[in-house]
């Protein structure tokens, strides 16, 4: 989970402090610095709050490890071209199975 890394490195990207974002965010600085130190996890309401804030997808912030991608791919998502809020690597594959499933 890349979570608090990912929060940490979207924030510093923006050159924003914790009192920034968390005044931003309604939440206190502790609890936004215990986000991104990983010693505390938030719930959904302050989850759907951050993806909104930095416009990414939970998804991408809890799985994808932001700070190992490449600039333009980080640049990409910051513009609003996440795929898993897009939905641009999407295919829809059909296939037909017998009654022997095969």
């Amino acid at each position: 989970m890349y979570f608090g890394q990912n929060i940490k490195f979207l924030r510093k990207r923006r050159g924003l402090t914790q009192e920034d974002v968390s005044n931003s965010l309604n939440l206190k600085r502790s609890t936004l610095n215990n986000y991104e130190n990983l010693v505390a996890q938030p719930g959904m309401a302050s989850l759907i709050a951050i993806s909104d804030y930095y416009k990414v997808a939970i998804d991408t912030l809890i799985r994808v490890d932001l700070p190992k991608l490449p600039e333009s791919q980080v640049r990409q998502i910051e513009k609003g071209y996440d795929v898993f809020i897009r939905g641009t690597d999407l295919r829809v594959l059909a296939t037909t199975i017998g009654g022997d499933n095969e």
